[in-house]
């Protein structure tokens, strides 16, 4: 050991306990390389979820503090600029961090969160929460499900030409539901696309589209006219109208062949 002592006589040690390298300031482990590699910063014992070998090393930042509640960070790794502009705005320089938050008041559960920086109109914050059970947050803390977007628009974006190569929202399995943008060939224009499952629990099928021009077809890939019903080949097309309480409160169209309703201006 090398030992260091301050004014008010605080130890400060440098060496190595059972092959492992340590560093300690007032007593207390600061860092620690351990035999096999690992290292722990506010740790002595470095460890990992996925698990950690001597052929795998293990990064180990927190620890330290007994008592964490709500929103106290377990740890944290910080980006730092010591860019000028920047510092004007943020003297300490830090530009990101990805944080360990506590999400239960007795320091039982745990969330990541991220955190960006700019000097526009001096914004600095948590971006991105992934949650203790999983769920993403996109502009919230709190998502409620998988993936919760607020603040914002969602953009998924695909590789152009061919079919489904645009946007793409899909359900769990293929019997739930689809929407996709469909991009022809590049040409600068797409359909958007609602599928849902046959009903075999195998497969899905288009129930509705609206093309390029914003035409609606249901039951139909090509509608002529903004709404475009059709209704399968010996089948009637339909359109319900739902009024009151009482079955006979509804009111029909339908037309196995062609049906003209017109109004003269």
């Amino acid at each position: 050991y090398l030992q260091f002592k301050n004014s008010g006589e605080t130890n400060n040690y440098l060496g190595f306990v059972n092959d492992d390298f340590s560093v300690t300031n007032a007593n207390a482990v600061t860092m620690t390389v351990t035999a096999e590699g690992n290292v722990g910063i506010g740790t002595s014992a470095p460890a990992s979820i996925a698990g950690g070998t001597a052929a795998t090393a293990v990064l180990t930042i927190g620890g330290g503090d007994g008592s964490i509640v709500v929103g106290d960070r377990a740890g944290s790794l910080s980006f730092k600029s010591d860019d000028a502009s920047y510092k004007n705005t943020y003297a300490d320089g830090i530009t990101g961090e990805i944080v360990s938050v506590c999400e239960s008041s007795t320091g039982a559960a745990y969330g990541l969160g991220f955190y960006t920086g700019t000097t526009n109109s001096s914004n600095r914050g948590e971006r991105m929460r992934i949650t203790k059970e999983g769920n993403v947050g996109i502009g919230t803390a709190s998502p409620s499900n998988k993936l919760h977007v607020a603040g914002g628009k969602l953009q998924i974006t695909g590789a152009s030409g061919g079919g489904a190569g645009g946007g793409y929202l899909s359900g769990e399995t293929a019997s739930e539901f689809h929407i996709v943008s469909e991009d022809y060939t590049g040409a600068g224009y797409a359909d958007i696309v609602f599928d849902s499952g046959n009903g075999s629990g195998s497969s899905y099928l288009e129930r509705m589209r609206i093309n390029s021009s914003g035409n609606v077809g249901i039951g139909t890939t090509s509608p002529t006219a903004p709404l475009t019903v059709h209704g399968g080949s010996g089948t009637a097309a339909t359109i319900q109208l739902n009024g009151g309480a009482s079955a006979n409160d509804n009111a029909s169209i339908h037309s196995l062949y062609n049906l003209y309703l017109k109004a003269d201006s």
